[in-house]
């Protein structure tokens, strides 16, 4: 069935992908990816900064009727309403049946990931849990309505996926150190946990996503002791995901999945 799900989805000429935080790293790769598996619909990609997305700019000129770029600050609740409306007006019609958040912070600036506890940083933690936790969520609070596909004749089951990590296991949490992104993504397991069982019941399947280490910015300062057959470039990332998204039926909804569709304990 799911393969079925995901073949009627890929093909709906009518179908809207939007990927958040898309100019860049594992969510560059996804848009790519999406266009390189034969996606029929149209494709968003949201970016803080339209203005810098040259690798989307570029893949606008190639297909500038089904690709579109936005502007949209996962922080900032008025901005994911105007994207919001943009693909709304933009599509013709109410309606994403795929959206995946890959907007994420694990360091900015001088701020690194915390050692050990004395090492926390107020803003630091509350910068963590803005964008790895509250982003999903309010773009989940208006997006979804658009991805709802229950009693809507000629679709199938939407998606909902959110890129997150497996240090965000609070049971499988044997090292420590982290502590802001460990709580923040922990934090946002949780709220796609929540939000599945609401969501669930309107025909929308939503999941987190473990992408592994990738050679992306966010990883760069982490690669020291990473074998090499585990760290993959991005659009091998970006593939195995897809791959996951790709086999989800509604079972899963509510799940939290590593690259090669593994289960992760919460």
């Amino acid at each position: 069935m799911a393969h079925s799900i995901a073949a009627d989805r890929s093909s709906d000429s009518n179908a809207v992908a939007v990927v958040v935080g898309g100019s860049r790293g594992i969510g560059l790769a996804m848009v790519q990816s999406l266009v390189s598996r034969g996606w029929k619909g149209k494709i968003v990609a949201t970016c803080r900064d339209v203005e810098q997305a040259d690798a989307l700019s570029a893949l606008w000129q190639f297909m500038p009727d089904r690709f579109n770029v936005l502007s949209m600050d996962v922080c900032d609740e008025a901005s994911i309403e105007e994207a919001v409306d943009e693909v709304k007006e933009w599509t013709g019609d109410s309606r994403v049946d795929l959206l995946v958040q890959c907007a994420g912070i694990l360091h900015e600036g001088d701020n690194m990931p915390e050692t050990s506890l004395a090492r926390v940083d107020a803003d630091f933690f509350r910068r963590n849990l803005e964008v790895n936790l509250m982003g999903p969520v309010l773009v989940a609070k208006h997006f979804s309505p658009l991805m709802i596909t229950k009693r809507k004749k000629g679709r199938v089951p939407s998606v909902l996926a959110a890129l997150s990590a497996r240090v965000g296991s609070i049971s499988d949490n044997g090292l420590g150190g982290w502590l802001s992104y460990r709580s923040s993504k922990a934090g946002q397991n949780q709220a796609m946990r929540t939000m599945s069982i609401e969501l669930g019941r309107r025909g929308i399947i939503c999941v987190s996503l473990h992408p592994g280490t990738v050679e992306t910015d966010l990883s760069a300062p982490f690669r020291k002791n990473v074998k090499p057959d585990k760290l993959f470039p991005a659009d091998k990332a970006a593939g195995m995901l897809l791959d996951v998204i790709d086999s989800l039926d509604t079972e899963d909804n509510g799940s939290f999945f590593s690259y090669d569709r593994k289960l992760i304990p919460y």
